[in-house]
């Protein structure tokens, strides 16, 4: 039975994955933004399988769409770092928890917080900056204050993640997460 189970997780992750890869490589983007639905599979991937498959298959989600479509600016760890942090997000609030809109919307406010304006914009100052290293605290603050405005943009799309996760969870996913919780789980019964 676990071998079969350990089969059929490793075929969906694999598709979670390659969703991430054609929703993140096949939208519009630049070294300073990208606006992609690839927050559809890594949320449905950390909600079902939990945080660190989630954050994992996200980060490797990144490395191979990297190798596969490589964009015209070089390869960053920072940007896989922040998606497997996207995925353990999701995984943290999402995992075996009771879903509402509010459930959603918490771990989305998080992400764009964490991620978008905090990490991303470090590696984003990292990689424009001549020598990220010698610059002195005033002037890193004042060139992520400059590039704040640009990561506001993804402001726009929490509430547009929100609605679509509830939608998503309510009329497609909902009736086949009993099928990826283990028969002899303790935490099968956990209510929060």
């Amino acid at each position: 039975m676990y071998e079969k189970s350990l089969a059929r997780d490793t075929a969906v992750m694999g598709l979670f994955i390659a969703l991430q890869i054609i929703t993140t490589r096949f939208m519009p983007q630049t070294p300073y933004i990208r606006i992609d639905l690839a927050f559809i599979p890594i949320a449905l991937c950390a909600m079902l399988y939990g945080p660190i498959k989630g954050g994992g298959s996200a980060a490797l989600g990144d490395v191979i769409g990297f190798m596969l479509f490589p964009p015209p600016f070089p390869f960053f760890p920072g940007f896989t770092f922040s998606a497997f942090i996207t995925g353990v997000i999701f995984g943290l609030f999402l995992y075996r928890r009771p879903k509402s809109a509010f459930r959603f919307a918490v771990p989305v406010i998080a992400v764009f917080i964490i991620k978008n304006l905090g990490l991303d914009t470090l590696w984003v100052l990292m990689i424009t900056s001549e020598n990220f290293f010698t610059l002195s605290l005033l002037e890193m603050m004042g060139r992520f204050a400059a590039l704040m405005p640009v990561r506001l943009i993804h402001l726009v799309m929490v509430p547009v993640q929100v609605i679509t996760l509830t939608l998503l969870w309510e009329y497609a996913i909902k009736r086949f997460e009993s099928r990826f919780v283990p028969v002899n789980d303790p935490y099968t019964n956990f209510k929060s």
